[in-house]
């Protein structure tokens, strides 16, 4: 289910020459560093040598916390009616519904600053994110869910927002191109011309995972649980199977899909781009659970006589994370270009294989 970074023995980790450490108060920039270093095939599996905090930094800078608030209206129908989907056709749910309720839910998501213009931003994040459907079945038999199936209740979407933070402030954004086989997505915002900001955007080349090893160090920057972070972690066996991501070790929590993967080849700054970080492997539980709105505190071994509820909660397996392949994003960035262009962007840079 989705919900959604690092050491290679051998491996040659700068090249044969060798070289000291300069100091990030020296003029050595990143341009004469990587053209100084013999790059080597893979990414790196050994912690880098150069201080590597300045990259990290900027990479910490580049990414944007999304949210999306949704608003729906439930309508509850009694089993008897024989409601479907069929019947909503033609027939409103207000009209028919013995009961209604209202409730709103946020999600919360990263995402990756790609190209930044004079006045507006573009990004990358995943397709499961900005998702909102416009209408959501519970069926009577959870087994059957199909037009025929008797449907318990629906919730349509009355309304709902969606906001990026730190664009450079909040602001709304719209989905330009979406992938939902892969996960992926590319989104716009409106940057406030008079503001006198530069917004970082992501400047390394776009990857390729045949140059990931098992033991390949990877660095995923997001916003799990809404807190800007940076977790580390060890691919495992990336290229054996024909599925849109690699898998690796790093810890996963919920507001981390999106974020940006990057991994090294050689030492700092030879970073590049090696995925978007899409999913966890997780276990789905239900569970019994009293009302919510008790007017006592319930303590252990007690007996509780008064409603219970089947509450369905999702139990993050920790250490088995899913990051989708740099294949993938080149290939989704190709077939929307037309949808990039004219939104005012050009991202063929990524399109455009590392050497």
């Amino acid at each position: 289910m989705k919900i959604s970074l690092a050491l290679i023995l051998g491996v040659t980790f700068v090249s044969a020459c060798s070289y000291t450490q300069p100091s990030r108060n020296t003029s050595t920039n990143a341009d004469s560093l990587r053209f100084s270093q013999k790059i080597p095939d893979y990414y790196d599996s050994l912690n880098p040598q150069i201080d590597p905090s300045d990259d990290f930094e900027h990479f910490s800078n580049i990414i944007k916390r999304i949210q999306i608030t949704t608003y729906y209206t439930t309508y509850y129908f009694d089993k008897s009616q024989r409601i479907t989907p069929a019947t909503l056709k033609y027939q409103r749910a207000s009209k028919l519904a013995k009961a209604k309720y209202e409730f709103n839910y946020s999600k919360t998501g990263t995402a990756v600053g790609l190209q930044y213009l004079t006045d507006r931003l573009i990004l990358m994040t995943c397709e499961h994110v900005v998702f909102v459907p416009d209408s959501i079945y519970v069926f009577q038999d959870p087994l059957q869910n199909n037009e025929k199936s008797l449907i318990q209740s629906v919730s349509i979407l009355n309304r709902q927002e969606k906001f990026i933070f730190g664009a450079p402030r909040l602001s709304e954004f719209t989905t330009i191109a979406t992938d939902k086989e892969n996960d992926l997505a590319l989104i716009t915002t409106d940057v406030p011309t008079q503001t006198y900001y530069l917004i970082p955007t992501l400047e390394i080349p776009l990857g390729d995972e045949s140059r990931l090893k098992w033991g390949s160090i990877v660095y995923n920057f997001g916003f799990p649980i809404g807190t800007k972070m940076m977790v580390q972690g060890i691919v495992s066996d990336p290229n054996t199977d024909n599925t849109s991501t690699y898998t690796h070790n790093a810890l996963f929590n919920r507001g981390l899909s999106g974020g940006l993967v990057v991994a090294l080849r050689g030492d700092v700054p030879n970073f590049e781009w090696v995925g978007i970080s899409v999913a966890s492997s997780a276990t789905t539980e239900y569970n019994l659970k009293p009302r919510k709105q008790t007017s006592f505190d319930l303590e252990e071994r007690q007996i509780y006589t008064d409603t219970v509820f089947v509450e369905k909660q999702i139990q993050i397996n920790q250490g088995i994370s899913k990051t989708v392949k740099p294949s993938v994003i080149r290939n989704f960035i190709k077939k929307n270009a037309q949808a990039i262009k004219q939104a005012g962007f050009d991202l063929e840079k990524f399109v455009k294989k590392s050497s």
